[in-house]
């Protein structure tokens, strides 16, 4: 998947991935995340694929990014992930508060200390 958008979109994506090798103080015009899933042919030839067959690679702007759940199935350079590790470390980030099962919702809601006050007489 190829998600590019304005810098201050790439920047809360970058924020929120939470990777553990590349620091970025700005974001050039047309920043461009890819999300890469990829297999071991010989893994799934004879049909029974699981989860461990595949792995996740996030670059931005082409520069591969390592994430500190993947330690253990990233190559020799701390990169890429496999699919289960990367399932986890998205669980790990990903919003749980009010309304989670909803993002729509979720994103609509005001915080705490803005929302209105309900005044019963």
């Amino acid at each position: 998947m190829i998600y590019s958008a304005h810098d201050d979109h790439i920047a809360n994506i970058y924020e929120w991935i939470r990777n553990n090798n590349l620091q970025m103080d700005y974001f050039l015009y047309a920043s461009t995340f890819v999300f890469e899933l990829s297999y071991d042919k010989d893994c799934i030839k004879d049909g029974s694929a699981d989860e461990s067959c595949f792995k996740v690679n996030v670059l931005l702007n082409g520069n591969p990014l390592g994430f500190d759940r993947c330690i253990t199935s990233s190559d020799k350079h701390g990169i890429g992930c496999s699919y289960k590790d990367f399932k986890t470390h998205m669980a790990s980030i990903w919003y749980d508060g009010e309304s989670a099962d909803n993002l729509d919702s979720a994103c609509d809601q005001l915080p705490e200390h803005m929302r209105p006050v309900q005044v019963t007489a």
